[in-house]
């Protein structure tokens, strides 16, 4: 059997000590850090017209990969944006993004490069993968139409029929997981095919600790990730303006990885934070990304965390939260996956998902506990994420994955 020793990483986000890119990126630095930490060989690609920061770890080989310009397209480009069909435009884009990693990916792969490829559904070449000549692994996402829901109320025709050639380009992998029991019970239905559950691992990454941040206005509750609809960004806004009339002693902090345009809400989501909480002008901030030290300070300096997800899968947001001993409020229902992790009253507390009167009777609840009881429930949340989310059990499940993917391609 083939020995496994260089694994390739595609993923469309990638986060170091000075860019933090959100929670895929998170997940996949832990992935990257950790296999080369236990001696294997790594290459992350990464496929983005983005600018991507990064930094370079002994055994980790970043390739950036932004494909080169088509010529040939400009006139044709230049012709649809003229008649306002930039989604055409788009496609081609993308296309072409595709085209050229899979060239890439193939002649790697002939020349050793990698003997694996772990993929984020986010860079899936959903286009060529029943082309490929390496194996691949896809850590799955969000189910798209559902998070399309949370995001628009609605989903549009085009949205379903990308969402159906992505499930039929699945059946091409040589194996898939996801890092929740809702993604992977939905995937597992679509494709009838199992999909197990691996978690993403916790461990300190070694970032120096930054000074603090005296601008804050202590005591604080948090909310750090995007401020999506489906992250419930506005839910907690509407929370608060009742919590901040009855409660004079907190204040929040809102640290935004990603900021969009709303349909719930019919604007930005910060500018119907600062809408809704209005009358409270100096109970409030809204920071913009941060260096991933900076983050974890503010984490560890806030009271507690507010995490309210109407849909999400098994969100970094809170395994980082609990990992650095902090009371979490997050959220349970069909989609919220927060209740996985999150045993409400011992080592967390969960308000129904997308209700804000009962996120706003259990925030009313962490504010009445003991510095005590806040000590006692994050120790609790820290020993929950470091059993859960081990490094070694979670990492040996996906080498074993891998293993078994090349043992089967062998016989």
């Amino acid at each position: 059997m083939k020995k496994l020793q260089k694994i390739a990483l595609l993923t469309e986000e990638y986060h170091t000590e000075k860019y933090f890119s959100g929670g895929i990126g998170q997940a996949f630095a832990k992935l990257s850090y950790w296999f080369a930490e236990n001696g294997f060989r790594v290459i992350v690609y990464i496929p983005s017209y983005r600018d991507v920061a990064y930094n370079e770890k002994d055994n980790i080989i970043i390739k950036k990969l932004r494909p080169p310009d088509k010529k040939t397209y400009s006139v044709f480009n230049y012709c649809l944006k003229k008649f306002r069909l930039n989604r055409f435009v788009d496609k081609i884009k993308r296309y072409n993004k595709e085209m050229h990693l899979f060239d890439v990916l193939n002649k790697d792969y002939k020349d050793g490069e990698f003997d694996i490829l772990l993929n984020n559904r986010g860079a899936l070449v959903k286009n060529f993968l029943q082309k490929k000549t390496f194996p691949v692994i896809i850590r799955l996402q969000n189910p798209w139409p559902e998070l399309l829901k949370q995001e628009f109320r609605t989903v549009s025709q085009e949205s379903i029929v990308e969402h159906k050639k992505l499930v039929a380009s699945l059946k091409y992998a040589d194996a898939l997981y996801a890092p929740s029991r809702v993604a992977a019970e939905y995937f597992a239905r679509e494709i009838q095919r199992n999909v197990p559950v691996i978690k993403t691992p916790m461990f300190d990454m070694g970032y120096k600790e930054p000074v603090e941040n005296t601008k804050l206005q202590k005591p604080f509750l948090l909310f750090f990730g995007g401020l999506l609809g489906r992250k419930g960004a506005h839910i907690l806004a509407e929370a608060l303006h009742v919590v901040f009339k009855e409660n004079d002693s907190i204040n929040a902090v809102f640290v935004a990885g990603r900021i969009t345009n709303s349909p719930i809400t019919g604007m930005k989501m910060d500018e119907y934070i600062q809408k809704t909480l209005s009358e409270h002008p100096n109970r409030f901030q809204i920071l913009g990304p941060l260096q991933k030290p900076e983050l974890n300070r503010i984490i560890m300096d806030s009271d507690f965390v507010v995490l309210p997800s109407i849909m999400d899968n098994l969100p970094n947001t809170v395994l980082e939260a609990m990992f650095l001993k902090k009371v979490v409020i997050g959220t349970k229902g069909e989609k919220s996956s927060i209740d996985e992790i999150i045993e409400d009253g011992r080592d967390g507390f969960l308000a129904e998902a997308g209700d804000r009167a009962s996120l706003i009777k259990t925030i009313q609840k962490v504010l009445l506990l003991s510095e005590k009881e806040k000590e006692m429930i994050g120790n609790n949340a820290c020993k929950k994420v470091t059993d859960a989310c081990n490094p070694d059990l979670v990492m040996r499940s996906l080498v074993k994955l891998m293993d078994d993917v090349l043992c089967n391609l062998e016989s």
